[in-house]
């Protein structure tokens, strides 16, 4: 029995090398579609992405891949619900990203738990003025409305970690819409909306969890981060939620089981 623990540590070995051989999903992207019914009166197509974690220079083949699919999936209006970029050199990053975005589709922005930590003002207002070079829109608790087939869909970007007392001004002054979609980067945002508030949006696009990250074989390790009830997918409610994986990483560069996405929302009759 004197050789168990070594016999033990072998086996060990043995399984963790074949969990990552089996069970890494870091560039499997997934295009994940959905269709929400009797919302708007004509066919609307909205791209989430989510986490990219941009942080050098140059882009991966992973964010390379995500730019692609974007252009091919002719989106009406993308948006980005946060963690984009982790430090101010990821801005370059993201410069040769949205440059890759298709013209003219509108683009909404709102920062994420990485932003808010390591960009101070300054670079907060070049990140605004980056996504505006672009077409885009950055938004720290406001609203935008673009049109779309005819259509004003408004847009309600909070920041990281907003207050309720927050929501409830940037609802107050809810512009009239005939689609409305609150994006929050940490998907708990929902449970700060007032009840009378609720029925002023008709979605809630989130990420921040990057779907745990870390669950081969359908086991949460350890949840991305503690405390968020919410882990990805369709959550029912007034308003409806939904948590985008994501596509990059932290911590670890590496996802098990847990596959990055772009996110397709087909509103239609």
């Amino acid at each position: 029995m004197k050789h168990l623990p070594k016999i033990l540590f072998l086996i060990l070995l043995v399984f963790v090398a074949f969990t990552f051989a089996t069970q890494n999903t870091t560039n499997d992207l997934e295009i994940v579609t959905h269709e929400l019914k009797g919302i708007v009166g004509v066919p609307i197509r909205v791209v989430q992405i989510s986490d990219v974690h941009l942080k050098r220079d140059e882009l991966d083949s992973l964010a390379l891949r995500v730019s692609e699919e974007i252009k091919a999936l002719s989106p009406d209006i993308i948006v980005a619900t946060g963690d984009m970029v982790n430090y101010p050199t990821g801005m370059r990053a993201l410069n040769r990203f949205l440059d890759l975005f298709p013209r003219n589709v509108p683009l909404i922005a709102v920062s994420g738990n990485w932003e808010a930590s390591n960009l101070d003002e300054k670079n907060f207002e070049k990140l605004e003025q980056l996504y505006a070079i672009y077409g885009g829109s950055f938004l720290d608790n406001g609203w935008k409305v673009v049109e779309a087939w005819g259509m004003r869909v408004g847009l309600c970007g909070v920041r990281d970690k907003v207050t309720k007392a927050e929501l409830s001004a940037l609802m107050e002054k809810a512009p009239k819409a005939d689609l409305s979609i609150l994006l929050s980067h940490r998907p708990d945002t929902v449970d700060l909306l007032a009840d009378e508030d609720r029925a002023k949006v008709d979605l809630v696009l989130s990420g921040h969890t990057h779907g745990g990250q870390f669950r081969p074989y359908g086991i949460t390790i350890v949840p991305q981060y503690i405390g968020e009830k919410r882990l990805s997918g369709f959550f029912t409610g007034s308003p409806p939620l939904y948590v985008n994986r994501g596509v990059g990483t932290t911590t670890m560069p590496v996802r098990l089981g847990v596959k990055p996405e772009i996110a397709v929302f087909d509103f239609i009759p």
